[in-house]
């Protein structure tokens, strides 16, 4: 359920290409980690579905990281998510992480793999492997990214499965 208030960044396609797409749905995800420290947290997401009488299909996954940041958590579940997807899809993907966003704002991640997975300094990424990942799965689908503020419907429901996993580890 796409809020108006979020703010849409360009797909993660270059400008001008395209894919045709069967689907539409929204991925949001939600970390229990903020910014860059690294610490034991989880994180979760759901891609909805919205059938034509307007009513959701939702799939939903959640896991626990040891010693993680929250960009790799928020990478670690857009993987998971788009794995998920069995048709070419048009996807909006909801999260608060700034880094990832603006990745895509930003287009870096063609840059990043043009380079090798290396920043603009020549250094080898954080988590290449998860951004080489996450590029290869977008080839299938047209994804979108939005902040998701206040526009993620379920971030209660993702929040405490995410605590119950955390609680069990």
């Amino acid at each position: 359920m796409y809020d108006a208030k979020a703010t849409k960044y360009e797909s993660c396609r270059k400008r001008g290409e395209s894919v045709e797409t069967e689907c539409r749905v929204n991925i949001y995800i939600t970390t229990s980690i903020r910014g860059p420290a690294r610490k034991n947290g989880g994180y979760g997401y759901v891609i909805e579905f919205i059938k034509k009488d307007g009513s959701p299909i939702t799939r939903s996954g959640v896991g626990y990281e040891i010693k993680a940041t929250e960009n790799k958590l928020v990478l670690i579940a857009l993987k998971a998510a788009l794995k998920r997807l069995t048709k070419r899809c048009s996807a909006l993907v909801f999260t608060k992480c700034e880094y990832v966003l603006s990745s895509y704002k930003n287009e870096w991640i063609f840059e990043w793999k043009k380079n090798d997975w290396t920043n603009a300094r020549g250094v080898k990424l954080s988590n290449w492997e998860l951004w080489r990942d996450i590029s290869e799965l977008s080839t299938l689908h047209d994804i979108s990214f939005a902040s998701s503020g206040t526009a993620n419907p379920y971030e209660m429901w993702i929040s405490d499965s995410i605590r119950k996993v955390e609680h069990e580890n």
